[in-house]
Protein backbone atom coordinates (compact mmCIF):
# COMPACT_ATOMS: atom_id res chain seq x y z
CA UNK A 1 0.00 0.00 0.00
CA UNK A 2 3.09 2.46 0.37
CA UNK A 3 4.48 1.70 -3.46
CA UNK A 4 4.69 4.52 -5.61
CA UNK A 5 1.40 2.89 -7.48
CA UNK A 6 -0.55 3.43 -4.61
CA UNK A 7 0.41 6.80 -3.12
CA UNK A 8 1.36 9.00 -5.99
CA UNK A 9 -2.21 9.19 -7.25
CA UNK A 10 -3.75 8.72 -10.71
CA UNK A 11 -2.55 10.77 -13.79
CA UNK A 12 -4.66 9.65 -17.22
CA UNK A 13 -2.37 12.35 -19.14
CA UNK A 14 1.09 10.75 -17.95
CA UNK A 15 1.34 7.58 -20.55
CA UNK A 16 4.37 5.58 -18.05
CA UNK A 17 2.58 6.16 -14.84
CA UNK A 18 -0.95 4.81 -16.99
CA UNK A 19 1.19 1.55 -18.36
CA UNK A 20 2.30 0.43 -14.65
CA UNK A 21 -0.97 0.81 -13.79
CA UNK A 22 -2.78 -0.93 -15.93
CA UNK A 23 0.10 -3.77 -15.90
CA UNK A 24 -0.80 -3.76 -12.08
CA UNK A 25 -4.45 -4.40 -12.75
CA UNK A 26 -3.37 -7.32 -15.60
CA UNK A 27 -1.21 -9.12 -13.28
CA UNK A 28 -4.35 -11.43 -12.06
CA UNK A 29 -4.64 -13.06 -8.89
CA UNK A 30 -1.98 -14.78 -6.97
CA UNK A 31 -1.21 -17.95 -6.16
CA UNK A 32 -2.33 -17.80 -2.63
CA UNK A 33 -3.99 -15.17 -0.67
CA UNK A 34 -1.90 -13.04 2.00
CA UNK A 35 -3.61 -14.91 4.70
CA UNK A 36 -2.59 -18.36 2.84
CA UNK A 37 0.78 -16.90 2.35
CA UNK A 38 1.31 -16.03 6.68
CA UNK A 39 -0.22 -19.24 7.38
CA UNK A 40 1.98 -21.85 5.28
CA UNK A 41 4.75 -19.32 6.43
CA UNK A 42 4.39 -19.39 9.84
CA UNK A 43 5.24 -15.38 9.68
CA UNK A 44 3.70 -12.68 12.19
CA UNK A 45 1.21 -10.94 9.97
CA UNK A 46 2.37 -7.55 10.51
CA UNK A 47 6.15 -9.07 9.06
CA UNK A 48 4.29 -10.28 5.77
CA UNK A 49 5.76 -8.77 2.60
CA UNK A 50 8.50 -6.39 4.68
CA UNK A 51 6.47 -3.67 4.09
CA UNK A 52 5.26 -1.26 6.79
CA UNK A 53 2.34 -0.19 4.83
CA UNK A 54 0.67 -3.68 4.45
CA UNK A 55 -1.43 -4.67 1.50
CA UNK A 56 -4.47 -3.54 -0.56
CA UNK A 57 -6.54 -5.12 -2.73
CA UNK A 58 -7.89 -3.84 -6.30
CA UNK A 59 -10.84 -4.29 -9.00
CA UNK A 60 -9.58 -4.18 -12.93
CA UNK A 61 -11.77 -3.95 -15.33
CA UNK A 62 -11.42 -4.20 -19.21
CA UNK A 63 -9.82 -4.16 -21.56
CA UNK A 64 -12.00 -1.91 -23.44
CA UNK A 65 -11.58 0.24 -26.74
CA UNK A 66 -13.89 2.84 -26.90
CA UNK A 67 -14.52 5.33 -29.59
CA UNK A 68 -15.80 9.03 -29.20
CA UNK A 69 -19.05 8.96 -27.58
CA UNK A 70 -19.22 4.93 -26.34
CA UNK A 71 -19.49 4.31 -22.32
CA UNK A 72 -19.10 1.29 -20.65
CA UNK A 73 -21.66 0.48 -17.72
CA UNK A 74 -20.19 -1.09 -14.73
CA UNK A 75 -22.29 -2.84 -11.79
CA UNK A 76 -20.23 -3.72 -8.79
CA UNK A 77 -22.46 -5.22 -5.71
CA UNK A 78 -20.63 -5.92 -2.00
CA UNK A 79 -21.80 -8.80 -0.43
CA UNK A 80 -21.28 -8.91 3.55
CA UNK A 81 -21.95 -11.93 5.47
CA UNK A 82 -20.62 -15.18 7.18
CA UNK A 83 -21.19 -16.73 10.57
CA UNK A 84 -23.48 -14.88 13.11
CA UNK A 85 -20.66 -13.01 15.30
CA UNK A 86 -21.60 -14.69 18.16
CA UNK A 87 -21.37 -17.75 16.70
CA UNK A 88 -18.04 -16.82 15.71
CA UNK A 89 -16.83 -16.02 18.93
CA UNK A 90 -17.95 -19.36 20.22
CA UNK A 91 -16.64 -22.18 17.56
CA UNK A 92 -13.86 -19.74 17.44
CA UNK A 93 -13.20 -20.24 21.04
CA UNK A 94 -13.90 -24.00 20.91
CA UNK A 95 -10.78 -24.34 18.14
CA UNK A 96 -8.69 -22.13 19.76
CA UNK A 97 -9.18 -24.59 23.05
CA UNK A 98 -8.99 -27.54 21.25
CA UNK A 99 -12.10 -28.41 23.49
CA UNK A 100 -13.60 -31.47 21.90
CA UNK A 101 -16.00 -33.36 20.92
CA UNK A 102 -16.32 -31.05 17.31
CA UNK A 103 -19.79 -30.73 16.30
CA UNK A 104 -20.14 -29.95 12.29
CA UNK A 105 -23.09 -27.90 11.10
CA UNK A 106 -25.00 -31.09 10.20
CA UNK A 107 -24.79 -32.46 13.55
CA UNK A 108 -22.22 -34.88 13.42
CA UNK A 109 -18.86 -35.30 14.82
CA UNK A 110 -15.54 -34.65 13.21
CA UNK A 111 -13.94 -37.92 12.78
CA UNK A 112 -10.87 -37.03 10.45
CA UNK A 113 -7.41 -37.45 10.36
CA UNK A 114 -7.39 -33.87 12.42
CA UNK A 115 -11.11 -33.19 13.91
CA UNK A 116 -10.20 -29.82 14.98
CA UNK A 117 -9.06 -28.46 11.34
CA UNK A 118 -12.29 -30.02 9.64
CA UNK A 119 -14.64 -28.66 12.33
CA UNK A 120 -12.83 -24.91 12.22
CA UNK A 121 -13.02 -25.22 7.48
CA UNK A 122 -16.63 -26.42 7.98
CA UNK A 123 -17.84 -23.69 9.63
CA UNK A 124 -16.31 -20.89 7.27
CA UNK A 125 -17.86 -22.55 4.73
CA UNK A 126 -21.03 -22.27 5.74
CA UNK A 127 -20.35 -18.72 5.67
CA UNK A 128 -19.13 -18.72 2.39
CA UNK A 129 -22.45 -20.12 1.18
CA UNK A 130 -24.08 -17.52 3.19
CA UNK A 131 -21.87 -15.11 1.54
CA UNK A 132 -22.57 -16.42 -2.09
CA UNK A 133 -25.59 -16.61 -1.30
CA UNK A 134 -26.24 -13.01 -0.60
CA UNK A 135 -24.37 -11.96 -3.72
CA UNK A 136 -26.88 -14.06 -6.06
CA UNK A 137 -29.68 -12.04 -4.31
CA UNK A 138 -28.43 -9.06 -5.31
CA UNK A 139 -27.80 -10.08 -8.89
CA UNK A 140 -31.24 -11.43 -9.08
CA UNK A 141 -32.54 -7.73 -7.32
CA UNK A 142 -30.46 -5.91 -10.21
CA UNK A 143 -31.70 -7.96 -13.34
CA UNK A 144 -35.37 -7.58 -11.72
CA UNK A 145 -35.06 -3.99 -12.22
CA UNK A 146 -34.85 -3.82 -8.54
CA UNK A 147 -38.39 -4.70 -8.74
CA UNK A 148 -38.95 -6.91 -5.29
CA UNK A 149 -40.81 -6.21 -2.26
CA UNK A 150 -39.75 -3.61 0.27
CA UNK A 151 -40.22 -3.17 3.56
CA UNK A 152 -41.91 -0.55 5.20
CA UNK A 153 -39.12 2.54 5.52
CA UNK A 154 -38.03 2.91 8.81
CA UNK A 155 -38.36 5.89 11.12
CA UNK A 156 -37.56 9.41 9.64
CA UNK A 157 -36.26 10.62 13.05
CA UNK A 158 -34.65 8.12 16.23
CA UNK A 159 -33.85 10.01 19.40
CA UNK A 160 -31.49 8.49 22.16
CA UNK A 161 -31.49 10.26 25.56
CA UNK A 162 -29.31 9.06 28.39
CA UNK A 163 -30.68 9.70 31.89
CA UNK A 164 -30.15 9.17 35.39
CA UNK A 165 -31.93 5.36 35.86
CA UNK A 166 -32.84 4.61 31.76
CA UNK A 167 -32.06 5.64 28.55
CA UNK A 168 -35.15 6.95 26.67
CA UNK A 169 -35.78 6.12 23.03
CA UNK A 170 -38.17 7.67 20.86
CA UNK A 171 -38.89 7.82 17.21
CA UNK A 172 -41.28 9.03 14.69
CA UNK A 173 -44.24 7.56 12.90
CA UNK A 174 -43.62 8.12 9.31
CA UNK A 175 -43.52 4.25 8.41
CA UNK A 176 -47.20 3.62 9.85
CA UNK A 177 -48.87 4.92 6.68
CA UNK A 178 -47.01 2.21 4.95
CA UNK A 179 -49.20 -0.53 3.49
CA UNK A 180 -48.84 -3.53 5.93
CA UNK A 181 -46.94 -1.86 8.65
CA UNK A 182 -47.12 -4.09 11.68
CA UNK A 183 -44.71 -2.08 14.69
CA UNK A 184 -41.11 -1.86 15.37
CA UNK A 185 -37.99 -3.85 16.78
CA UNK A 186 -35.57 -1.91 18.57
CA UNK A 187 -31.81 -3.64 19.24
CA UNK A 188 -29.47 -3.01 21.36
CA UNK A 189 -25.61 -3.36 21.61
CA UNK A 190 -22.74 -3.22 24.72
CA UNK A 191 -19.74 -1.53 24.57
CA UNK A 192 -18.65 -0.53 20.87
CA UNK A 193 -21.31 -0.31 17.80
CA UNK A 194 -19.44 -2.77 16.15
CA UNK A 195 -20.96 -6.11 18.02
CA UNK A 196 -23.53 -8.22 18.10
CA UNK A 197 -26.71 -6.39 19.12
CA UNK A 198 -29.58 -7.93 20.33
CA UNK A 199 -33.47 -6.73 20.14
CA UNK A 200 -34.44 -5.65 23.03
CA UNK A 201 -38.40 -4.76 22.81
CA UNK A 202 -40.75 -5.14 19.72
CA UNK A 203 -44.35 -3.36 19.48
CA UNK A 204 -47.21 -3.74 17.67
CA UNK A 205 -50.54 -5.92 16.51
CA UNK A 206 -48.17 -9.35 16.72
CA UNK A 207 -45.89 -8.85 19.68
CA UNK A 208 -47.05 -8.35 23.36
CA UNK A 209 -46.86 -4.31 23.27
CA UNK A 210 -49.00 -1.76 21.90
CA UNK A 211 -47.88 0.43 19.20
CA UNK A 212 -45.55 3.01 20.62
CA UNK A 213 -42.93 5.55 19.85
CA UNK A 214 -41.57 5.53 22.90
CA UNK A 215 -39.76 2.97 25.13
CA UNK A 216 -37.45 3.72 28.26
CA UNK A 217 -34.45 0.93 28.74
CA UNK A 218 -34.03 0.38 32.63
CA UNK A 219 -31.48 -2.37 32.07
CA UNK A 220 -28.10 -0.70 31.31
CA UNK A 221 -25.65 -1.02 33.70
CA UNK A 222 -23.64 2.35 34.92
CA UNK A 223 -20.32 2.79 33.31
CA UNK A 224 -21.02 1.13 30.12
CA UNK A 225 -21.91 2.50 26.50
CA UNK A 226 -24.70 1.45 24.59
CA UNK A 227 -25.67 1.44 21.42
CA UNK A 228 -29.09 1.59 19.58
CA UNK A 229 -31.19 0.73 16.10
CA UNK A 230 -35.08 0.75 15.35
CA UNK A 231 -36.54 -1.33 12.57
CA UNK A 232 -39.85 -1.25 10.79
CA UNK A 233 -41.59 -4.44 9.99
CA UNK A 234 -44.90 -5.25 8.04
CA UNK A 235 -47.11 -8.10 8.12
CA UNK A 236 -45.85 -10.82 5.98
CA UNK A 237 -48.07 -10.15 3.30
CA UNK A 238 -45.21 -11.19 0.65
CA UNK A 239 -44.86 -14.77 2.01
CA UNK A 240 -42.04 -13.63 4.56
CA UNK A 241 -41.79 -10.75 7.34
CA UNK A 242 -39.60 -7.80 5.65
CA UNK A 243 -37.72 -5.60 8.11
CA UNK A 244 -35.96 -2.58 7.22
CA UNK A 245 -32.40 -2.17 7.36
CA UNK A 246 -30.13 -1.53 10.64
CA UNK A 247 -27.65 1.19 9.09
CA UNK A 248 -30.51 3.46 8.54
CA UNK A 249 -30.97 4.16 11.96
CA UNK A 250 -27.96 2.65 13.97
CA UNK A 251 -26.29 5.11 16.47
CA UNK A 252 -22.50 5.21 16.47
CA UNK A 253 -22.42 7.90 19.95
CA UNK A 254 -22.71 6.25 23.04
CA UNK A 255 -25.54 6.30 25.10
CA UNK A 256 -25.26 5.69 29.05
CA UNK A 257 -26.32 6.07 32.25
CA UNK A 258 -25.70 9.58 33.55
CA UNK A 259 -24.67 10.50 37.33
CA UNK A 260 -27.32 9.88 39.63
CA UNK A 261 -29.38 12.36 41.63
CA UNK A 262 -27.57 14.12 44.62
CA UNK A 263 -28.99 13.13 47.94
CA UNK A 264 -30.05 16.74 49.32
CA UNK A 265 -30.20 20.29 47.76
CA UNK A 266 -26.42 21.00 49.45
CA UNK A 267 -24.92 18.52 47.40
CA UNK A 268 -25.33 20.44 44.20
CA UNK A 269 -21.60 21.80 42.81
CA UNK A 270 -21.05 23.72 39.75
CA UNK A 271 -18.24 22.65 37.30
CA UNK A 272 -15.68 24.50 36.89
CA UNK A 273 -16.04 27.35 39.33
CA UNK A 274 -14.80 29.52 38.30
CA UNK A 275 -14.92 28.81 34.56
CA UNK A 276 -11.62 30.15 32.85
CA UNK A 277 -11.99 30.46 29.06
CA UNK A 278 -8.33 30.51 29.03
CA UNK A 279 -8.31 27.02 30.92
CA UNK A 280 -10.95 25.12 29.07
CA UNK A 281 -8.56 22.41 27.76
CA UNK A 282 -8.27 21.23 31.48
CA UNK A 283 -11.59 21.77 32.55
CA UNK A 284 -14.48 20.13 29.50
CA UNK A 285 -11.91 20.55 26.75
CA UNK A 286 -11.98 21.82 23.21
CA UNK A 287 -14.54 19.95 21.83
CA UNK A 288 -16.76 21.67 24.03
CA UNK A 289 -15.18 25.16 25.11
CA UNK A 290 -18.05 26.97 26.72
CA UNK A 291 -19.35 24.58 29.34
CA UNK A 292 -20.27 24.17 33.25
CA UNK A 293 -22.10 21.35 34.52
CA UNK A 294 -24.29 21.48 37.64
CA UNK A 295 -23.64 18.52 39.74
CA UNK A 296 -25.59 16.51 42.15
CA UNK A 297 -29.15 18.29 40.94
CA UNK A 298 -32.62 16.63 41.91
CA UNK A 299 -34.09 14.62 39.18
CA UNK A 300 -36.40 17.12 38.02
CA UNK A 301 -36.08 20.26 38.46
CA UNK A 302 -36.01 24.19 37.24
CA UNK A 303 -32.56 25.89 37.00
CA UNK A 304 -33.16 29.63 36.37
CA UNK A 305 -29.71 31.59 35.78
CA UNK A 306 -29.62 35.04 36.79
CA UNK A 307 -26.44 37.55 36.81
CA UNK A 308 -25.45 39.67 39.51
CA UNK A 309 -28.00 42.16 39.87
CA UNK A 310 -30.76 39.97 39.08
CA UNK A 311 -31.70 39.58 35.41
CA UNK A 312 -33.13 36.08 34.30
CA UNK A 313 -29.73 34.79 31.89
CA UNK A 314 -31.76 31.68 30.96
CA UNK A 315 -34.28 28.85 32.00
CA UNK A 316 -32.98 25.07 32.10
CA UNK A 317 -35.88 22.51 32.40
CA UNK A 318 -34.54 19.66 33.86
CA UNK A 319 -36.59 16.57 33.17
CA UNK A 320 -33.94 12.98 32.80
CA UNK A 321 -33.71 11.89 36.03
CA UNK A 322 -30.44 12.20 36.19
CA UNK A 323 -28.10 14.09 38.62
CA UNK A 324 -26.22 16.59 36.30
CA UNK A 325 -26.97 19.34 33.37
CA UNK A 326 -24.87 20.87 30.82
CA UNK A 327 -25.04 24.58 30.62
CA UNK A 328 -23.32 26.21 27.44
CA UNK A 329 -22.99 29.32 28.80
CA UNK A 330 -25.62 30.64 26.39
CA UNK A 331 -28.44 33.36 27.63
CA UNK A 332 -32.03 32.48 26.17
CA UNK A 333 -31.58 35.51 23.55
CA UNK A 334 -28.31 32.96 22.19
CA UNK A 335 -25.75 35.63 23.40
CA UNK A 336 -22.58 34.65 24.81
CA UNK A 337 -22.29 35.36 28.65
CA UNK A 338 -19.85 38.41 29.74
CA UNK A 339 -17.52 37.43 32.72
CA UNK A 340 -18.91 38.12 36.26
CA UNK A 341 -20.58 36.15 39.00
CA UNK A 342 -24.10 34.60 38.28
CA UNK A 343 -26.48 33.38 40.35
CA UNK A 344 -28.39 29.75 40.27
CA UNK A 345 -31.31 29.06 41.45
CA UNK A 346 -32.78 25.76 41.75
CA UNK A 347 -36.46 24.52 42.32
CA UNK A 348 -37.60 20.71 42.42
CA UNK A 349 -40.21 20.77 40.16
CA UNK A 350 -41.81 16.79 41.05
CA UNK A 351 -41.75 14.92 44.22
CA UNK A 352 -38.88 12.17 44.13
CA UNK A 353 -38.47 9.18 46.71
CA UNK A 354 -36.33 6.58 46.73
CA UNK A 355 -34.16 4.67 49.89
CA UNK A 356 -31.30 7.15 49.52
CA UNK A 357 -32.82 10.33 48.68
CA UNK A 358 -36.11 12.49 48.77
CA UNK A 359 -37.41 15.64 46.96
CA UNK A 360 -40.23 17.45 47.21
CA UNK A 361 -41.79 20.20 44.95
CA UNK A 362 -40.86 23.28 45.29
CA UNK A 363 -38.21 23.12 47.57
CA UNK A 364 -34.99 25.13 46.45
CA UNK A 365 -31.27 26.11 46.69
CA UNK A 366 -28.96 28.99 45.66
CA UNK A 367 -25.46 27.92 44.42
CA UNK A 368 -23.43 31.20 43.10
CA UNK A 369 -20.93 30.43 40.21
CA UNK A 370 -17.95 33.08 38.19
CA UNK A 371 -17.10 32.83 34.76
CA UNK A 372 -13.91 34.56 32.84
CA UNK A 373 -13.95 35.50 29.69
Amino acid sequence: SDAMITTAGSDQFNGPRMADEYTAMTIGHPTLTPAQRVIESGEFPALYGGTGGGFSQTHGFGPYTLAPGDSVHIVIAEGVDGLDRQLGRELGAQWYANAGPFILPDGNVALGSDPREEFKNEWIFTGRDSLFETLLLAKDNYESGYNIPHPPPPPDEFVVESGGDRISLSWSSNAESWPGFAGYKIYRAKFTPDTTFTEIFACGPSTPNALTNNYDDKKPIRGFDYYYYITSFDDGGTGEELESSRFYTQTNEPAFLRRPPGKSLTDIRVVPNPYNIRARELQYGFSAPDRIMFLNIPPFCTIRIFSERGDLVNTIEHTDGSGDQAWNLITSSQQTVVSGVYIAYIEVTQDYTDPDRAFKKGENHIVKFAVVR
